[in-house]
């Protein structure tokens, strides 16, 4: 399995806002197999602390994954 990913990123406000798009193909030795297409922005509450909040729509190309849409939450806490 072969993975590439493009991102593009901005900072807003003095690092408090970022938000960002990517692609990511998945490859494997018949070719294309799924896309991933994501939008969504990091929000950092202080140093420490920081919510990711995304949209994800994974297009498939191989019969064993249906094509769908993500929303996810995340949080990072950095020590």
């Amino acid at each position: 399995m072969f993975r590439s990913r493009i991102q593009l990123d901005y900072d807003v406000f003095k690092n408090l806002i970022n938000p960002y798009a990517s692609i990511e193909m998945y490859h494997d030795k018949k070719g294309l197999e799924k896309t991933r297409y994501t939008i969504g922005t990091s929000i950092k509450a202080d140093k420490r602390n920081e919510f990711d909040l995304f949209y994800r729509y994974q297009d498939k190309a191989a019969d064993d994954e249906a094509s769908g849409h993500v929303l996810g939450l995340g949080y990072k806490y950095k020590f």
